[in-house]
């Protein structure tokens, strides 16, 4: 719980993305992984404190779960930037830039 958890992005992250499921991160909800959790659409951010929130999130997604509801991300196609072979390619690009 160190303020520089910030700038920490967890390779479990994409692990988790892949899942297509949705995703409860406790962290800063102003850091990368919020900031990646936000732009794909489909899980939360709660900082470690907001326990009540927590709960609430945990318990919508098992009732969805319970009663048969199918919980998957709506539109895969939001993650296939950060798929390590696009990544890569947005690198590569990247130093193309700077040394062309």
């Amino acid at each position: 719980q160190s303020k520089k958890n910030i700038r920490i992005l967890p390779g479990k992250t994409f692990e988790y993305l892949r899942m297509n499921k949705p995703i409860l991160v406790l962290g800063p909800e102003e850091g990368e992984t919020a900031r990646i959790i936000k732009e794909v659409d489909y899980g939360k951010v709660l900082e470690y404190e907001k326990y009540d929130e927590i709960y609430k999130f945990i318990k919508e997604k098992f009732l969805e779960w319970k009663s048969g509801k199918v919980v998957i991300l709506q539109d895969p196609n939001r993650i296939k930037k950060f798929e390590r072979k696009n990544l890569t390619k947005e690198l590569a690009n990247l130093f193309d830039q700077l040394t062309g």
